[in-house]
Formats: structure tokens, sequence, C-alpha cells
């Protein structure tokens, strides 16, 4: 006869049931032998349930075998029925693994006392109420601070946490915000999937971030696009801020390496502001008034929209940061037309940033270039946008003026390198100079071309720009120069190279600036009265010709 030997199951063993640590069995000459059980937490099922029965009566024995002792009691994968009120003690932790659902009858309560560990967010099915204690949920959790989903501010329940362990976790469900926090150094806010944040109107009138980092080390991490921020008001420093709180702010510390990833943003309305301050989804700032400093953050799996701007980067903003994968819609309002970008480069340096799509937002630009003059402050400067990688930019908004790339009126950048795929009807709006002073590879709807750019060759005049203080030569050996009056100064200019191009900014005004060169092709004299005023000149067949910018051409 042959001798068939099956496997082991379960039930086989002994195992424990909470209280008794020990058994005994016979050995292979008729005696005894005492040794451990099987385990270290309790099999509620094959214990308490003869491996069948998944109901409130067998949790119930369970509870009552083991009384006071501190145990574990594991639930097997499955569908327990609970018909009556069961309140597992504090002295339980419960393990509850994926595949296990806790059916709540109508009308009936399951309380948790002690700690929980679920394998996936929600566990419970029914019209019945599973109530969770303070010390029923993971530390960090802002349910151990007080927090109520859908039921009050969790403002404080965060600070706390982050308070006492340095993170703050925020489950599944709809949170609500009513003031701004702030996460400090090594501090990290984790926003499950499926959990909201809201700033409503109706409980505050804030229109400070939802979120601010002032920290090194600091975090805002996601678990996936279903995890969000809003705000039913306007935020202009936006939803989420990184660095200081202005650009005339004092900081006390550098911002260093902090991370925002895999996050949904959204600002109070669609496509923006229509009047006053424009908002902005996620921006930062970095004045370096006082030589502190908010350089390298990582930013990555965002989706940005319903602001006038995405992306912001204000000052030496973003400096060394490296930031990818970027989604947005919704983005910019037709009537604040001057303030609307998915991303806003207002003075940003050494930034790599790699892949973005854009849509959905007509006549928006993708990418706006524009200097930042803050020498009205105590230490400030004139933030011009150098030394950016822009890569893997794609965008398909619709309107007429819908432009992939925004760099012509106040913008002095340079050396930076700029690829984009612009299925917008407006094409690109960039002047002559920034064109002459960037690598740039465009391939536009209305401009089936690639433009490339030596750098090298570009800057053989010298990169660095002249300021020129009063009346005086604009020299032909720097391609920038900046005018700095002090009463009303005549200008002069000599011939230059076959083609060579030279940008004029007038940086401080202190009276009228009047450029007469030795030969101007479409005029004789070019006028600067005001910050900000700027010409495009090109010199070819033996004269200077304006090709574009603010100052007046007579």
């Amino acid at each position: 006869m042959a001798i068939v030997r099956g496997l082991i199951q379960k039930s086989d063993q002994l195992l424990w049931d909470g209280k008794t640590r020990t058994g005994t069995r016979l050995d292979a000459t008729g005696g005894t032998i005492t040794g451990n059980v099987v385990d270290y937490e309790v099999d509620v099922l094959e214990i308490f349930g003869n491996s069948i029965s998944y109901t409130r009566g067998t949790i119930s024995s369970a509870v009552q075998h083991i009384g006071a002792s501190n145990v574990t009691l594991l639930f097997a994968p499955g569908t327990w029925t609970i018909d009556e009120n069961l309140t597992i003690p504090s002295n339980f932790t419960c393990r509850i693994p994926g595949g296990c659902t806790l059916d709540i009858a109508s009308g009936k309560t399951l309380t948790f006392s002690g700690i929980v560990h679920s394998d996936k967010l929600s566990f419970t099915s029914g019209s019945g109420t599973l109530v969770l204690s303070s010390n029923s949920v993971d530390p960090g959790d802002i349910r151990r601070y007080g927090a109520t989903s859908g039921s009050g501010a969790i403002d404080t329940a965060v600070k706390n946490s982050l308070s006492a362990n340095d993170f703050a976790v925020i489950p599944k469900g709809s949170w609500r915000n009513d003031a701004k926090i702030d996460i400090d150094d090594n501090q990290t806010i984790l926003i499950k999937a499926g959990a909201t944040i809201t700033r409503e109107s109706a409980n505050s009138s804030a229109t400070t971030p939802i979120f601010q980092i002032i920290g090194s080390q600091a975090s805002i991490i996601g678990e996936g696009m279903t995890s969000t921020i809003k705000t039913e008001n306007k935020c202009p420093d936006g939803v989420v801020l990184i660095g200081a709180d202005s650009m005339s702010a004092t900081m006390t510390k550098d911002i260093l390496y902090t991370t925002v990833n895999r996050l949904r943003l959204r600002g109070s309305t669609d496509y923006g502001q229509t009047s006053g301050d424009p908002d902005a989804c996620l921006k930062i700032i970095n004045p370096q008034l006082d030589g502190f400093a908010s350089y390298f953050h990582f930013i990555d799996q965002i989706i940005l929209n319903r602001a006038n701007y995405g992306l912001w980067l204000q000052g030496w903003g973003g400096n060394g940061s490296t930031i990818s994968n970027i989604h947005a819609y919704w983005i910019g309002n037709a009537t604040l037309s001057s303030h609307r970008a998915m991303l806003y480069w207002q003075g940003a340096l050494d930034v790599a940033f790699n892949g973005a799509f854009f849509h959905l937002s007509t006549d928006s630009p993708m990418l706006k270039i524009e200097d930042f003059d803050n020498t009205a402050e105590s230490g400030g400067s004139d933030h011009v946008s150098a030394y950016n990688s822009i890569t893997g930019l794609v965008c398909e908004q619709s309107g007429a003026s819908a432009l992939g790339v925004l760099a012509n009126s106040n913008c002095t950048a340079f050396k930076n390198h700029i690829q984009i795929i612009d299925n917008a009807a407006g094409g690109n709006d960039i002047s002559t100079s920034v064109r002459q002073i960037n690598d740039l590879q465009i391939i536009s709807d209305n401009q089936q071309s690639l433009e490339f750019l030596d750098v090298r060759k570009v800057f053989k005049h010298g990169g660095t720009p002249q300021t020129l203080t009063g009346a005086g030569a604009v020299d032909i050996t720097s391609t920038i120069t900046w005018l700095v009056t002090t009463s009303t100064n005549a200008l002069t200019l000599v011939d230059g190279a076959e083609g060579q191009t030279k940008f004029i900014k007038m940086k401080t005004d202190g009276g009228d600036g009047t450029l007469t060169p030795d030969n101007l092709g479409n005029g004789t004299t070019i006028t600067f009265d005001d910050v900000g005023d700027c010409a495009d000149l090109l010199f070819t067949d033996g004269t200077w010709l304006m090709m574009g910018g603010t100052a007046t051409l007579a």
C-alpha cells in the first residue's frame, strides 16, 4: 500500500492563545516535550473561531479570554460580521491584512481603543460606524492629535504632530485648513492617497499659503494625484510656498534640499484671479538679502491648476533645484492677462527643469521669463534668469494668442538652454537679444524649424553687462548695457561689427537718457525715460537698427 503524506495545516499547529506561552507533546519514546507555542500574535479565527467562524462572537471570545494582557490580534482575510456593538480595549494591537473586511451592521458600532495596523486605507463595509480612538492610529497620524475628517480645522493637530514626531500623516478623507502651517528643518508632511486638504472660504478668509516650507530637508510628500491641497481663497504666494515670505523679507537661516512631490495643487478659481494680485499653485521666493538662501529643492510629479501662475520662481528662487514631471491646466486668466503662465521664471538661476505638459489654458504662455529688479531693498539684486536648463516642454493650450515662450519685455535672460515643442497658435514671443544670447530649441506650430545656438560664439564680446552711470559711451564689448541715469544724460554708441547685437535697458531712472548712435538706420535717437525701458539693436550694413523694445525711437 502506498503511503500518502499531506502538507501540515495551520490547525495542526499549537498556536498561541494570548495567555499560555508553552505547550507539551509526546516524544518518540512516549514521554513528553515542553516547548514554546507557535506565533507571537493571536490568530483570532484559528484559536477562537474554529478556523471558520468570522463573527463578532469569535472576536469577543478572544477579548474575554485574553483579558488585560498586551497582545496583538491577527484578523484573517475574509469578511467578518459585526452584528452587535463591539469595543476592542486599548491593550490590544490589531493587525488587519489585505483581504480582510469588517462588515458593520446598520446601527452598530465597532470601536478600536488600541493601535490598528491595516494594509489598506479602508477595511470596513456596511452602514454601521467605525470609531478609531486617538491611540488606534500610527504615530504621526493627525487623528492622534484630535483631527477628525470632515469636522473642524486640522491646523493644530498637524502642528502638534510635527512638534512631537517631526512628521505628520494626513490619511484618506476630507480635511479643513484655516491658517498657514510651517514645515521646519527635517519635518515631513505625508498626504495619503485620497486625502484632500481644503482652505474653505466659509471658515477662513486667509490668503496665506496652506503650507510654507521654512527649513532645510523639509518635505511635503503625497501618494499620487489623489493627494490634494486646494484653496477656496486666492493665495498670491502660492498654495504651497518654499522659502521667504516675500522679496523684502529677512531670512534667518538657509532653506536647502527640500522636497515636494506626488501632489495635486489647486487654486481657488478656474484660470486664476481676474483682478488684484495674481495667485499661484507653487511658489519659491529667494531674495537673498542677508546672506541666507533658498537653494537645491526637489520637485517632481505635480499637477497644477486653477491659478494665474502654476509654478512661480521669484528672485533667485529655485537656484540649483531639480524640477520634473509637471502637468498643468486651467492656468491664466485673460482679464489679468499680464499675469499668466504655467511656468514663471522671474529671475530664477541654475535650475534643472525637465518634463512638463500644458493645455486647457486659453491664450496663456507656457513659459514666461522676466527680470526682477530688487535693488530698492538693502542688499537686493537685479535678478536675471541665467544658466537654466529647461527641457521637455510640450504645450497645446488653445487661443490665437497662446504662446510657448514669452521672453520679450523686461527680459535680459542669458545663457539658458530652452527646449520646447509648441503646438500653441501664437507661437513664441522672444526678443532678438534673448534669441541671440540663449540656446533655444523650438518646434512651433507656426514655425516648423529648430533653432540652435552656440553660446560660446555669442559671448565673444563678453557676458558681463556694462553698467553705465550718467552720461557717456555705451560700449560695444558687452552684449548688455544697464543705464543708471543721474539727470538728463546724453549717451553715445559707435559702430559695431557686422551681425553684432546690443541690448540696452534702463535700470535706474534719474532722468531721461538719450542715445545718439554714430549711425542709426531707422531713426536718429533712442530715449529711455522709465525703469525697464529697453532697446534691441542689430548692427548690419554699416548701421545700427532698433529691432524692438520699449524705448522711444525718434
